[in-house]
């Protein structure tokens, strides 16, 4: 068996981890940034011809605006390990509940393998978040 790339897909804007869950008295809701940011990544993905079925392989990568304090001159112009919050759990979650709610796939349980990762952009470069969906092709 083998991963096939089915589709691929960038936002360009600054990751946004899916926020947890909040309680007031008129119920659950999910934080407003949250919501602005999964409302504005499921504008911008274009609908696939149909939702993918079986096994699937999500690549996900992170990259956000680069803090000024690594913005010098003698800093590398390429990405930076990003090691601070928010964690890669909870980005993967935010992109996992859009392409849900985007209906690219039946149910986000049909992941059966994440790659991930977290990045300070280079200096040449825009935030943004980049996925790859990958199904199974059987060997003949």
């Amino acid at each position: 068996m083998m991963w096939i790339l089915h589709s691929q897909g960038t936002f360009h804007a600054d990751p946004v981890a899916l926020g947890r869950p909040r309680m007031s008295r008129f119920g659950a809701y999910t934080p407003k940034k949250s919501r602005e940011y999964q409302q504005s990544m499921l504008d911008a993905i274009q609908a696939t011809e149909e939702q993918v079925t079986g096994p699937i392989k999500l690549s996900v990568t992170f990259c956000h605006k680069r803090p000024q304090r690594l913005n010098r001159k003698r800093d590398t112009a390429a990405r930076i390990p990003k090691v601070t919050k928010p964690d890669i759990d909870n980005l993967i979650k935010m992109v996992l509940d859009v392409l849900t709610k985007a209906e690219v796939w039946v149910d986000d349980n049909q992941v059966v393998q994440v790659v991930a990762e977290d990045w300070y952009c280079s200096k040449a470069e825009e935030p943004h978040t980049q996925w790859r969906i990958y199904t199974m092709q059987e060997d003949n």
